[in-house]
């Protein structure tokens, strides 16, 4: 019986490479920036989403084809609603501040984007 060298035995290697320690606290970071974007990529689109009446989001949401057009009517096909001459429409809303002007526009902007 021969007891020899096997032909293949890797301790007879000679050029073999030396284990690496593993950097942790790399893996950390690396692991804590990715969880920090995909943290605000989840934020942004709640924002995005919720807030369609911004400018900006409203951009967004066109390019990504999320949101439809708003829709014209027939003159004759008018949604049911009030319909004010200039006048009313003055006394209605020149006794508003500055604050309660911009919510009712934020608003209305907000009803005519969501049809």
């Amino acid at each position: 019986m021969d007891y020899g060298s096997h032909p293949y035995d890797p301790y007879d290697e000679p050029y073999v490479r030396p284990r690496r320690r593993i950097n942790y606290f790399g893996w950390t970071v690396a692991i804590l920036l990715l969880t920090g974007v995909a943290l605000a990529a989840w934020l942004g689109s709640f924002y995005i989403f919720d807030q369609p009446e911004r400018p900006d989001s409203y951009r967004i949401l066109q390019r990504l084809h999320k949101i439809e057009p708003p829709k014209r009517f027939e003159l004759t096909a008018a949604p049911a609603g009030e319909f004010l001459n200039p006048q009313q429409l003055y006394e209605q809303y020149v006794g508003m501040g500055a604050a309660e002007l911009a919510r009712t526009n934020a608003e209305l902007t907000r009803n005519y984007i969501r049809n």
